[in-house]
């Protein structure tokens, strides 16, 4: 199994509207890509970071997706 991590920096203040995108994000991977989706969140501190992790089966299915 292979799982992907993009991690994304958030901006203080702007978590709101970053969980109403990940929602849409995960309607529109969900639709696209069958691989397991989830989003993780760190608000600790300096700034936050929003985790989106895409699980594969192996890498040449990570490479079809992209």
């Amino acid at each position: 199994m292979l799982v992907v991590s993009d991690i994304f920096q958030l901006k203080f203040g702007k978590a709101k509207e970053a969980k109403a995108l990940t929602l849409d994000a995960i309607k529109i991977m969900k639709k696209y890509n069958p691989a397991s989706v989830r989003f993780l969140t760190d608000f600790t501190g300096k700034s936050y970071r929003l985790i989106l992790e895409t699980s594969y089966n192996n890498l040449a299915e990570y490479e079809e997706s992209a």
